[in-house]
């Protein structure tokens, strides 16, 4: 009995070692441990993707405030993408100088959203207009935009995003101001190919005084640049009649024999006023040039005819020598005095008259002896249109010379023109 004990002693501590081991087995299983680590990696991923989004809406964030921080961009005459308004102009490095009436600049923009600022430095209070997608842009129901002496800027608030282009023109002529646009700013980018900046096919060059850059066509002719649009004039007019470039050689006060620089070199320089060292290079030559002047000359000081005279005629010779044989050159008078038609017309038929490419026309004088309205240009552009449409070249045989007209249209037997 008492080995039958000890054996089944024995063999209950037999089972009782295996029943704990086996427990010990199972507790140092990874059962535990891998529902943790399970757990752990789910949540890892999850934090993740959490972490991952939040990067990514942090670097969206960023991109979008990068997208739509404003940027300088400087516009010059070589920029790409960039058409210069008014063809004599002097160039620089530093923004796009705005200097003789009607000058400034078209380009293309591809703004992703804000404001759109125009900066500019100015010698003086000039006039600025603008054109957004050939919309006229305006303020408070004003076209005109104020540039005042020494620097200024033009803010543009209300354009959608989206690529425009963008046109911008000083309409004060050179001796009230000179300018130049430093700089554009605005988020987004240019764009080079919204605005065809190639040559046009004829390019007319106007010379002249206040007439030509259209001083008296609005305001209250006090003598102040809000007297003065140069789009309004004559000469603007028929830039756009015949889709030319152009440039105003036009400078209020002066004359051939007074003035200072005076027409003569204010025609020869590039920066007459700022500097009067940098002479015009006259890379481009004019297809046709049209001349006004010889008004304050005799109002400003009653210049001899015979002076006169001698002068237009070297002024005509100057004319040729820059552009060369194939300029056509158009000689008017008589818009506000015709105290030189005598000497315009000899001097004229003393460089050849139609034979050489020089025709003379005379225009309706103004109302009162004063600087034309705006209907009195519309109807000097409107007569000059076919004018320059029959303009002889030189040394073109059989041309007997355009009548002079009164200025109406009427009077004109363009028959003249055919070849005989």
């Amino acid at each position: 009995m008492r080995i039958k004990r000890i054996i089944a002693l024995l063999i209950a501590l037999m089972i009782g070692v295996g029943c704990f081991a086996a427990c010990s087995e199972k507790e140092d299983t990874p059962d535990a441990d891998s529902q943790e680590t399970v757990d752990t990696s789910d949540n890892t991923d999850n934090n993740d993707s959490k972490d991952s989004g939040k990067t990514e809406n942090n670097d969206k964030d960023d991109e979008d405030k990068e997208t739509l921080t404003p940027q300088m961009f400087k516009i010059t005459s070589t920029t790409p993408g960039v058409k210069v308004l008014g063809v004599r102009n002097l160039t620089s490095d530093n923004g796009l100088h705005m200097d003789w009436s009607c000058s400034g600049a078209e380009f293309g923009i591809d703004l992703k959203g804000g404001t759109v600022r125009l900066n500019f430095k100015a010698s003086a209070n000039c006039f600025i207009r603008i054109w957004v997608d050939g919309n006229e842009y305006k303020q408070n129901g004003s076209e005109y935009f104020t540039i005042s002496n020494m620097s200024g800027s033009i803010v543009l608030n209300d354009i959608p995003a989206g690529k425009h282009t963008i046109r911008v023109m000083k309409v004060t002529g050179y001796t009230l101001a000179r300018a130049k646009l430093t700089g554009v700013m605005f988020a987004g980018s240019m764009v080079t190919d919204l605005v065809d900046t190639a040559d046009k096919d004829t390019y007319i060059e106007f010379v002249g005084d206040s007439i030509t850059c259209g001083w008296g066509t609005i305001g209250e002719h006090t003598g102040a640049y809000t007297d003065q649009d140069g789009t309004y004039a004559y000469s603007y007019l028929l830039a756009k009649e015949f889709d030319a470039d152009y440039s105003m050689t036009a400078l209020s006060g002066q004359g051939l024999l007074c003035g200072n620089p005076g027409v003569t070199n204010g025609y020869l320089y590039a920066d007459p006023i700022g500097n009067g060292e940098t002479k015009y290079d006259f890379a481009r030559k004019a297809d046709i040039v049209v001349i006004n002047i010889g008004t304050n000359d005799y109002l400003n000081e009653n210049v001899s005819e015979a002076d006169f005279r001698a002068a237009y005629l070297n002024f005509l010779r100057t004319v040729r020598e820059k552009n060369g044989d194939g300029c056509k050159i158009l000689c008017l008078y008589n818009t506000m005095n015709d105290t030189y038609a005598n000497a315009i017309l000899s001097a004229v038929e003393e460089f050849g008259g139609t034979l050489a490419g020089v025709t003379t026309y005379k225009l309706n004088r103004a109302e009162g002896n004063h600087h034309p309205n705006i209907a009195e240009h519309q109807a000097y552009a409107s007569v000059l249109k076919d004018v320059i449409k029959n303009l002889p070249a030189k040394f073109e045989s059989g041309i007997t010379p355009i009548p002079e007209g009164d200025g109406s249209g009427d009077s004109m037997d363009f028959g003249q023109l055919n070849k005989g």
